[in-house]
């Protein structure tokens, strides 16, 4: 069974102020997003916008500006039942700066990945885990990444374990792709609505985390 996990991030890593960074998203299998994606673009064409921004809707700025206070609650509301609705799972990571400079040592600033690119190799251990957990025997899964999080460098870090998990497994007669990973890409959050969904989970980690 395919799975994709579709995942944004919050946090800006080139900013040396920015002490908190938060990478999560949402696990489906491949029909609930087509689902998803059907009931998204419908309210999303109802509430007259194009796409869903969460900080912009948090501020009250762009499209948002005019909707009322109980217009605000209502779609929301919308928007969560749908998620809800049509995905498994969230998921989520949280790692500070002085934790991922714990981490990787001295080497931290020389990583070309990033913050997010070192987050974004967790993800295929802990969602098959997950999947699995649920019943799941054989979970094959692919990811989608929001364009803009910079983990571009952490994608081709996953591709190279992956192929050296297979080699190992292969020497060793064990089974090939032990964490059912398929691929991974970056897209186009106004493009890809269940990266909008993503961006919620995101924002509100990094703003009600604590």
């Amino acid at each position: 069974m395919i799975f994709t996990v579709y995942l944004d991030e919050s946090g800006n890593q080139d900013d040396p102020k920015t002490q908190d960074f938060v990478f999560a998203g949402y696990v489906a299998r491949n029909d609930q997003w087509a689902s998803f994606e059907i009931e998204w673009k419908i309210a999303l064409t109802k509430f007259g916008i194009p796409f869903f921004h969460m900080s912009d809707f948090a501020a009250k700025q762009s499209y948002y500006r005019q909707w009322t206070n109980a217009e605000r609650e209502a779609r929301y509301e919308t928007l969560a039942n749908i998620i809800n609705t049509h995905t498994i799972c969230s998921i989520g990571i949280v790692i500070s700066r002085i934790d991922y400079a714990a981490a990787m040592g001295a080497i931290a600033p020389t990583i070309s990945s990033g913050i997010y690119g070192y987050m974004f190799l967790h993800f295929p251990v802990v969602v098959r885990m997950i999947l699995r957990d649920k019943g799941y025997t054989d979970p094959q899964i692919a990811y989608v990444l929001d364009r803009k999080s910079g983990s571009g460098a952490g994608i081709a870090l996953m591709d190279q374990l992956a192929a050296l998990l297979d080699k190992v497994a292969l020497e060793n007669g064990k089974e090939l792709n032990p964490l059912g990973y398929l691929s991974a890409k970056t897209e186009d959050k106004q493009r890809f609505v269940p990266l909008q969904a993503a961006d919620i989970l995101a924002y509100q980690l990094y703003r009600y985390g604590d």
